[in-house]
């Protein structure tokens, strides 16, 4: 009996572990990363293993050349793979595919939004729409889709895919409740200007008939919607209507909404027609991010004169709206532009409290104009920086480049 027992528990441990050593067998969900018996089996999950740790983009796309050269021997395997929706490289896998256009692979990838983590979904959207645009259909019931990171992944499709059917899809998304879905949607929509990576006939061009659908939605709209189509009107590009229409907001007793303004406005490619009502925002009766963003839509849009600028610093005592009046004095090589920024790294430094992120993102970005303008250590401190002013010539005119809405957002912005 004591025999019999001890040989059971045996037999019972020798099957976990069988069950345990096969991870590509056809059970549930193989949830194991174990390699397989079969060779092709093994060069994917070496060549996986080799494109997840790719830090860089050289060796990413080394890792996709290395696997495109043996496309033959990995396509079977790999669809395999993506039929195993909690496989630990499921992710890397998705990707591959989509990078070799391994065609087959897509109506699998629109399974594993349905199936694969809820984390992984987004990814799926992409590899699929990588391989083949989503249809105006396929597209509009994503949209739909419960997943809010499958929703924001398909804007990013739409945004990489114009689709003009989807204009009044994507002017839904602009007012959604949710702000990540909201910012998608406005990349999404058509500008007026032509993306120099795309074609003339690829081009997704604003009709004179949707600016007016967006103009009478704003105009009948107030609070967050309001402010989301005229996002959606600075983004689509603005007529003498739309322009005077956002501009107008600016005197808004909301505050939300003169930035809402502020940020359509910004999105303009050429001066203002009514530069004026921007500008009476760089004062003191305002909050620092609405001034920091009014200095930010007049250098962006080339609306300003410098000596409008130079005689509103005295109203400014906030380092981030004194941070862009820095930007526009220096572009025209007023020597005012440097010793501002310098008196923001004093601030700065001289401060013991509230040194948090948004803070260290602004130092940083002002020791960096500094040294490309003189091209002095991005470590100069602000002493060294006064000593070295001192005596120092303007630096010479020159254009900046605008900041991205990534490094405005890291400014608070």
């Amino acid at each position: 009996m004591r025999t019999t027992g001890v040989m059971t528990v045996i037999a019972c441990l020798i099957g976990v572990g069988i069950t345990l050593w096969s991870p590509f067998d056809g059970d549930e969900e193989s949830r194991s990363g174990a390699i397989s018996a079969d060779p092709a089996d093994r060069v994917l999950q070496a060549q996986l293993g080799e494109l997840a740790a790719a830090w860089n983009p050289r060796k990413k796309k080394r890792a996709i050349e290395a696997a495109r050269a043996k496309l033959d021997l990995l396509k079977a395997p790999l669809l395999r793979l993506l039929e195993k929706p909690r496989h630990p490289r499921l992710g890397t896998a998705m990707f591959l595919s989509s990078e070799l256009g391994v065609q087959e692979a897509r109506p699998l990838l629109q399974e594993l939004i349905k199936t694969a983590p809820r984390a992984l979904r987004p990814e799926a959207v992409m590899a699929a729409s990588a391989l083949e645009p989503w249809s105006t259909d396929e597209a509009r019931a994503l949209l739909a889709h419960d997943d809010t990171g499958v929703r924001v992944a398909t804007l990013l499709c739409i945004a990489r895919n114009p689709d003009p059917n989807l204009f009044d899809d994507l002017l839904a998304k602009v007012v959604d409740d949710d702000p990540e879905i909201r910012e998608a949607a406005l990349a999404a929509l058509p500008t007026s200007e032509q993306d120099p990576g795309k074609s003339a006939t690829t081009h997704n061009t604003v009709t004179p008939k949707q600016r007016a659908t967006v103009l009478e939605l704003a105009r009948g709209s107030t609070g967050p919607q309001l402010a989301g189509y005229m996002r959606a009107l600075g983004r689509i590009g603005f007529d003498p209507a739309s322009e005077r229409f956002v501009t107008e907001r600016l005197w808004d007793e909301n505050e939300s909404i003169r930035i809402a303004a502020l940020r359509a406005l910004s999105e303009s490619s050429k001066a203002l027609d009514e530069p004026r009502p921007v500008l009476e925002l760089v004062s003191g009766d305002v909050s620092d991010r609405e001034a920091a963003l009014a200095l930010y839509c007049l250098e962006r849009t080339h609306s300003c004169q410098a000596t409008d600028v130079r005689n509103r610093l005295g109203f400014l005592s906030a380092a981030l709206p004194k941070f862009f009046a820095a930007r526009i004095l220096v572009q025209v090589g007023d020597m005012r532009g440097s010793t501002t920024l310098a008196e923001i790294l004093d601030d700065s430094e001289s401060t013991a409290s509230g040194d948090d992120d948004t803070r260290a993102a602004l130092r940083a970005a002002t020791r960096t104009l500094l040294s490309s303008l003189y091209g002095k250590p991005l470590n100069h401190g602000a002493a060294e920086w006064r000593a070295f002013l001192v005596g120092a010539q303007p630096a010479s005119a020159r254009m900046l480049t605008p900041l991205t809405p990534e490094e405005l957002a890291v400014l608070g912005l």
